[in-house]
């Protein structure tokens, strides 16, 4: 009887996804999940330096304002908008079909009234928090 050979398991090569569309869009949603915990993050001690005092929150507010901070806010600006680009396409999958006048709606009718009306309650919060 034959000695049985050990079979050699397949790796990928590290950064396989790279050359495949789908899979790096995949990649940078998940990836961008990391920059939401961040926010979350930053804003969870914000509150915190608040309750602290004025000092404090003034100290925490001067680190923010450092470079390496701004750069972060923009990662963290761009992943978030892709994030909720990338979930308000899968919106129209994730739901029952919305019937309108007997008819199923397009699925691309359902995205662009999400992306369309994002920045206008955006806009409206804003002007309703800060021009009082």
């Amino acid at each position: 009887m034959e000695p049985q050979r050990k079979r050699k398991q397949f790796e990928p090569p590290s950064l396989w996804w790279l050359g495949h569309r789908q899979y790096l869009a995949y990649t940078l949603r998940e990836l961008s999940s990391f920059f939401i915990i961040l926010y979350v993050l930053l804003f969870s001690i914000s509150m915190f330096q608040l309750k602290l005092g004025e000092a404090s929150y003034q100290a925490y507010e001067r680190l923010l304002t450092s470079p390496p901070f701004i750069v972060l806010s923009i990662l963290i600006l761009a992943f978030s908008v892709y994030h909720s680009i990338t979930w308000f396409k899968v919106t129209p999958t994730a739901l029952p079909p919305i019937r309108v006048n007997g008819g199923k709606m397009p699925g691309w009718v359902l995205v662009a009234v999400q992306v369309y009306l994002w920045p206008l309650i955006s806009y409206v919060l804003y002007v309703w928090i800060y021009a009082r």
